[in-house]
């Protein structure tokens, strides 16, 4: 693909919401861990202003919502060590749920992370009541970053995780097709990650090396029977005929990693290419379970879902 010049990439940025929500977030720990289930009630009443004390109203009712669920966790007086599992899990798949959210532009998000991580720094806990809160908290915020993921869901979705090598389309949020992928070499010639969209598709179409013979990645012409294009720099969803390697997490470190590209198998690949719509919103992401702040991080693209200067084919 031709080299298309673009200005850089804008990244997530800092925002003032979650910086405010955050600082409070410490704070709450702090009362949690001084007290038992006890929330200290000074640092949660209703702050100036009919939206804000809305907020502060509704953090109060989560909390004696975390408060109930612990109490009946932490009653029992048995191991919270499956259950303390079973949050951890909760919290690494509301993480990447949020940075998908985060990019679809969803409202409320800032204050349902912020009580995801309060409660899930409390799942390495040794107290036995603090990690009941732990478990009891990270269970609500995961499910409510779930519920605002879908909610705002647009008719269709393309997730791809960069972790997981995994693709997922998405229709009234509902997963339709998920299947193993192959993304851009890392680090050389990574798939850019961030909020996209389909662009334009393509059947069949001639992938041809933009750079030269003599360069390590110089490859002959290849034919793909159907591409699906996501950026303007080269980087597209297609079959990979010549891929022998088996798809999926830690592919995108081998030999038969794409120039950026998405190798998709054959048949998931004409599922996807007669679903997909120019226009249908493609997220990559990095999907390693980090904070969404460190996720956001790691965006490649700029506003408009425009790659910085680079090259990529096939």
């Amino acid at each position: 693909m031709a080299m298309v010049q673009r200005r850089g990439a804008a990244h997530g940025g800092t925002r003032s919401a979650l910086a405010i929500s955050m600082v409070v977030a410490v704070l709450l720990v702090a009362g949690l861990a001084a007290g038992g289930f006890r929330v200290d009630q000074h640092l949660i009443g209703a702050p100036a202003g009919g939206h804000l004390a809305a907020q502060a109203d509704q953090q109060a009712r989560d909390d004696q919502a975390v408060r109930r669920t612990a109490a009946d966790l932490a009653g029992g007086g048995s191991s919270l060590d499956s259950e303390r599992d079973a949050a951890a899990n909760n919290l690494i798949t509301a993480r990447n749920e949020a940075v998908i959210a985060t990019w679809l532009a969803e409202a409320g998000l800032d204050r349902a992370d912020a009580g995801l991580e309060r409660y899930g720094a409390l799942l390495g806990s040794t107290d036995h009541q603090q990690l009941a809160l732990g478990v009891a908290g990270t269970r609500l915020f995961a499910a409510r970053i779930h519920d605002l993921l879908v909610k705002g869901m647009p008719a269709k979705l393309i997730a791809i995780s960069i972790h997981d090598q995994q693709l997922t389309t998405f229709e009234n949020g509902k997963r339709l097709l998920t299947t193993a992928v192959t993304t851009g070499h890392v680090p050389d010639l990574a798939t850019d990650i961030g909020p996209m969209r389909v662009l334009r598709k393509d059947s069949p179409w001639t992938m041809h090396s933009p750079w030269p013979k003599g360069s390590p990645y110089w490859y002959p012409d290849a034919v793909v029977q159907m591409v699906v294009w996501f950026t303007d720099t080269g980087e597209g969803m297609h079959d990979a005929s010549w891929q022998t390697q088996p798809y999926g997490p830690g592919s995108q470190l081998g030999s038969g990693a794409s120039h950026g590209c998405v190798h998709v198998p054959f048949d998931a690949e004409t599922a996807l290419f007669a679903w997909a719509e120019v226009g249908t919103p493609v997220i990559v992401y990095p999907g390693d379970g980090a904070t969404l702040e460190s996720q956001l991080r790691q965006r490649s693209v700029d506003g408009d879902g425009h790659p910085p200067e680079t090259t990529r084919g096939a």
